[in-house]
């Protein structure tokens, strides 16, 4: 799930249901990638903020090899 916040109020809000075959690391990518796709589409500054530095780390790294995060 990720939320939107603009002016002190939730904007967008996303969330999905996963399977039970779903790993922690796949729960916590899924929102962020939704968040990036979200945010490419708007015209305005985004930040996102995530408590997972896996997923960040992930993210950052050149080499990878999830398809969630490719």
């Amino acid at each position: 799930m990720f939320g939107c916040f603009g002016n002190e109020a939730v904007t967008k809000t996303w969330k999905a249901k996963l399977s039970t075959s779903n790993t922690v690391f796949q729960a916590e990518m899924l929102p962020l990638k939704a968040a990036i796709e979200w945010a490419k589409t708007t015209n305005e500054n985004v930040n996102i903020w995530s408590d997972s530095e896996p997923n960040l780390q992930a993210l950052k790294s050149f080499y990878v090899m999830s398809k969630i995060i490719q």
